[in-house]
């Protein structure tokens, strides 16, 4: 038996990764070909597999599947067994929709082809989005180990988040400020809460995002949003408070 033959696509962040099952140098080459044309943007990590015995139609599917991704903004794409999934954002979907039935030409009767397509019409439409999409991630606290500025693994997950967010809203800047309860020495208190939006901002530049985009500042306890006087309190009080704001400010 035979394995499936796969492709496998992802565009995020700036880069694509790419895993597909190829049936000859010039199947290859026609990938290559796509991306260098339509994908020269973004950095790629390529496989391929080569396969013994593929259909006729699968190299054609493929590089039109490629072309069809080229017109999204991010995605993630799958093609196994006759069925493609894809989910990710679009600027243009008509031209993705004329690339989609392009695709559908060169696939075997009886495929199904799946997609959950957000499409962004305008810049005051993804403008919307990403303030919508930033508001629920910002609410995700992001947690240090005690008297530290260094990040606690628990947290990892959710600044990745803030990443991709990041890519998909490229004209806004992040502002992350430091807070701290009014414990101790307030000078020490400024110092700690500057460090952990630094050592925050750190985190998204290591994921990819340009060190322009951010802001960083560190408040001390000037700005506590909860009773100093409770160990609760204390507690809300030392945070990191991310605020989306346009590029050019």
């Amino acid at each position: 038996m035979f394995d499936t033959p796969t492709f496998v696509a992802e565009l995020s962040r700036g880069r694509l990764v790419l895993s597909v099952t190829t049936a000859s140098g010039d199947h290859e080459s026609g990938l290559l070909s796509i991306i260098a044309d339509q994908l020269v943007e973004y950095e790629a990590q390529i496989e391929f597999v080569p396969g013994i015995v593929l259909s006729n139609d699968w190299a054609p599917a493929t590089m039109r599947l490629l072309y069809a991704l080229a017109s999204t903004q991010s995605v993630r794409a799958t093609m196994q067994d006759q069925r493609v999934e894809l989910r990710g954002v679009t600027f243009d979907v008509a031209t993705l929709r004329a690339r989609i039935e392009f695709l559908r030409t060169a696939m075997p009767t009886g495929s199904a082809i799946n997609m959950d397509i957000t499409v962004i019409q305008s810049t005051a439409t993804l403008a919307a989005l990403c303030h919508r999409t930033f508001a629920s991630l910002a609410e995700d606290p992001v947690a240090f180990r005690q008297s530290s500025a260094e990040i606690r693994t628990s947290s990892y997950s959710v600044l990745d988040k803030i990443i991709d967010f990041a890519y998909d809203c490229r004209d806004m800047t992040i502002a992350i400020t430091g807070h701290s309860d009014a414990s101790g020495d307030e000078l020490t208190n400024q110092r700690l809460s500057q460090a952990r939006a630094q050592s925050v901002a750190d985190f998204l530049t290591r994921g990819g995002v340009a060190v322009d985009r951010l802001l960083v500042e560190g408040h001390g306890s000037s700005t506590p949003i909860a009773d100093n006087a409770t160990s609760h309190g204390r507690s809300l009080n030392r945070r990191i408070a991310f605020e989306l704001r346009p590029a050019s400010l």
